[in-house]
């Protein structure tokens, strides 16, 4: 009987060492570097935030014409920027908030897309974008779900007058 105990124990600890943590993301800060011509801190206003699954026919939304620009990146500022992104850990996740709220992260790549990254704590809940889109504002594709929503908040204030 106790041999079964143990042998049962064993076994659960096994099994409950298997479930993994989420797949983690980090952005390559070499493409950032070769490849943004400006970053900027805007404002996004989202009357409605809500975290919702990302599917293969979800659109995501982010309306360029209804942003309030509260900084751009100095040029030489910009690696630096890259480097200390690449640390913020993301999970592979298909969830994000359905439009962009408070201060955004807008990186414009030399290819016409605009990578934006948002995260805005409202009543306890987070709610975070890490997609990309055009320049006109066409959703391309979800990256993944924010992990380090601190992260993100120090990279504000260590680049933009906040």
């Amino acid at each position: 009987m106790k041999r079964m105990y143990v042998i049962s124990l064993f076994i659960f600890v096994l099994l409950s060492g298997c479930v993994s943590d989420p797949a983690t993301y980090y952005f390559d800060a070499s493409n950032i570097i070769n490849q943004a011509t400006q970053i900027q801190l805007v404002v996004c206003e989202n009357d409605n935030p809500t975290n919702i699954n990302v599917e293969e026919d979800t659109i995501l939304f982010f309306d360029i014409d209804n942003i309030r620009i509260i900084e751009t990146l100095e040029t030489e500022k910009i690696d630096e920027f890259a480097y200390e992104l690449s640390s913020i850990t993301f999970h592979i996740e298909m969830e994000s908030v359905n439009s962009p709220v408070g201060y955004t992260i807008i990186i414009y790549m030399e290819n016409r897309e605009l990578i934006v990254l948002s995260c805005t704590v409202i009543g306890g809940i987070a709610y975070g974008m890490a997609a990309i889109f055009l320049n006109d504002g066409t959703f391309v594709r979800h990256i993944a779900r924010f992990a380090d929503e601190p992260k993100f908040k120090r990279l504000l204030n260590n680049y933009f007058d906040l």
